[in-house]
């Protein structure tokens, strides 16, 4: 709320052109022969045409892929987020992100990655929208990255605005940084004396406790 409060619009707008709405499941290759690799393949690709050219949707393909499959749950993920700057897609999945920064709206497309072959479908998010900003944690998201653009923004205002300043360059070059530094050569010289005087009492003490014993 109050004057800095982001309007809707500008919160839709950002959404739009940041996130990316999409859904996937996989198929495990892991320990596959080439042959059923080959075999898995084509069947995905044969959905991913499907969709694309509208014949059916992402979830029918999904429900037929549970029963091929003989899954006890549906293998259908979806989810909406900014590709680039969530570090499970971008660290996990990230022959996926790629493909999705490149795919059209509402087409398909197998994607491989080492161990499993993915099934991804981008949604219209121009569509999707205003019922995904109803989620509050999409929205305060939203808000998060909006607000510190609005931070670097008005910083970057008042920096360039400040002109009542003066400059000592000469002042600044003559500035040298390694007056606050301790070398470790420097360290051990200093505390070298303390040492040696430590040694020493120890053994005194060493040699007293000697000749009494004696």
């Amino acid at each position: 709320g109050g004057e800095k409060a982001i309007p809707a619009e500008d919160k839709k707008n950002y959404f739009i052109e940041n996130y990316t709405d999409f859904a996937y499941f996989t198929k495990s290759i892991s320990g596959l022969s080439d042959e059923d690799k080959a075999a898995a393949k084509a069947n995905l690709d044969g959905y991913a045409a499907a969709i694309n050219d509208g014949s059916r949707t992402m979830e029918q393909v999904a429900e037929e892929y549970k029963t091929a499959e003989n899954l006890s749950t549906n293998p259908l993920q979806s989810d909406v987020t900014n590709l680039s700057t969530n570090k499970k897609y971008v660290q996990s999945y990230s022959e996926m992100v790629a493909a999705l920064k490149e795919m059209q709206t509402g087409k398909a497309r197998v994607v491989e990655t080492n161990s499993s072959y993915m099934l991804v479908v981008k949604n219209d998010i121009n569509a999707t929208a205003d019922e995904k900003l109803k989620d509050e944690s999409v929205e305060l998201q939203v808000l998060a990255a909006l607000k510190e653009q609005e931070y670097i923004t008005d910083m970057n205002a008042l920096v360039e605005s400040y002109t009542d300043y003066t400059l000592h360059e000469d002042v600044m070059n003559k500035f040298d940084p390694a007056v606050f530094e301790q070398s470790s050569d420097t360290s051990s010289a200093e505390s070298t004396p303390a040492s040696s005087a430590v040694s020493e009492a120890s053994e005194d003490t060493t040699s007293s406790q000697t000749t009494t014993s004696n």
